[in-house]
């Protein structure tokens, strides 16, 4: 694009008399033009050479961002295979965390307490709330496979980075859970631990799980039975 508009400059008489030949170097012919030609183009081809560059520019700016998508790609290979559900051995993490066929995933829409934080019972007992959660989700979390569906790829206001969100099911191994499933029966496990009290539904992503966290409260389960502050606005404190 330059070489064109250095051939309008070279015939341009505004631009005084040119002095021009062409010399063989090692890359082929080539022209030496006068350094009177280095003087400011007029401005209409200013304009010009502005906007066929504006138009390629464009062209650029996609290849750099599928460049750099390629690479997030690759470097990311959990996000790979993050569409297809995990079905799989799970190991409980904390309240409301399994690890699933070797990826850690944080369950859809509910909030437990940390490990470390401390609430009261009915008597005004102090006792660990977070560890109280891990352990009602440990009775549900059994032999059997786990099948959980990835609802969020995580970012790094909701979950460190590299895990998931996602919803999961596991088979009752009690004769009728809080959900109504029967033993052999799939159930959704953050619902079953929402209804329990052990846990609260998410105010970022849990409005599926409100009604049972209405329904929990009124009965007096779990983390209702006593007093507790609520996990978001514990963490704020630490």
């Amino acid at each position: 694009m330059y070489r064109e508009f250095r051939r309008k400059f070279r015939d341009t008489r505004s631009f005084g008399d040119t002095i021009s030949k062409d010399v063989t170097g090692p890359f082929g012919q080539c022209g030496i033009v006068s350094p009177k030609l280095r003087r400011r183009p007029p401005a209409r081809y200013r304009a010009e050479f502005r906007r066929r560059r504006g138009k390629d520019m464009w062209v650029w700016h996609i290849v750099i961002a599928a460049f750099l998508a390629a690479i997030a790609y690759a470097f990311l290979p959990h996000r790979a295979a993050a569409a297809e559900p995990l079905v799989g051995p799970a190991k409980v993490v904390s309240g409301d965390t399994l690890e699933v066929a070797g990826q850690v995933v944080r369950l859809h829409g509910i909030a437990a307490p940390e490990m470390d934080q401390s609430c009261r019972d009915a008597a005004g007992k102090i006792y660990k709330c977070g560890h109280a959660a891990m352990r009602r989700l440990f009775l549900y979390v059994g032999a059997d496979p786990v099948r959980c569906a990835v609802t969020d790829l995580g970012s790094e206001d909701k979950v460190p980075t590299g895990h998931l969100i996602a919803r999961c099911e596991v088979k009752s191994y009690f004769r009728k859970t809080k959900v109504g499933a029967t033993r052999g029966e799939w159930f959704d496990v953050a619902r079953e631990l929402v209804l329990t009290g052990f846990v609260l539904a998410d105010p970022k992503d849990g409005a599926v799980y409100a009604v049972d966290e209405t329904q929990a409260r009124a009965a007096g389960e779990g983390l209702w039975a006593g007093t507790f502050e609520v996990p978001w606005e514990w963490r704020k404190g630490k």
